[in-house]
């Protein structure tokens, strides 16, 4: 029988620092959120011009993949992300805006 033999802990005290730094979320959002999340371009299509950009959406949908959330409870993250951090900045309905 091969047993894995795992490393001798020594040091409980940085260990245990260890386990507790695993759950600690950093985002970095970037300063010029506010120049990039909307869109400034007209297509000149026909139609209703696009309110957000590609960004924003590449954004959203990266965070979604990286904490496999339902488009709504994406959505909701993105608001509470941006009400912590005071951005006042409109967040796309995910379900209806694709």
């Amino acid at each position: 029988m091969n047993k894995k033999l795992l490393p001798k802990i020594i040091n409980w005290n940085q260990y245990n620092r260890s386990l507790v730094n695993r759950g600690n979320l950093s985002i970095w959002i970037p300063d010029n959120l506010e120049e990039i999340w909307l869109e400034r371009t007209k297509s000149g299509g026909v139609g209703r011009p696009n309110l957000y950009s590609n960004q924003c959406f590449e954004l959203i949908l990266t965070l979604r993949f990286l904490f496999k959330l339902p488009l709504r409870s994406t959505e909701g993250f993105v608001r509470s992300l941006f009400y912590i951090q005071g951005i006042d900045l409109p967040v796309p309905s995910l379900y209806s805006d694709f």
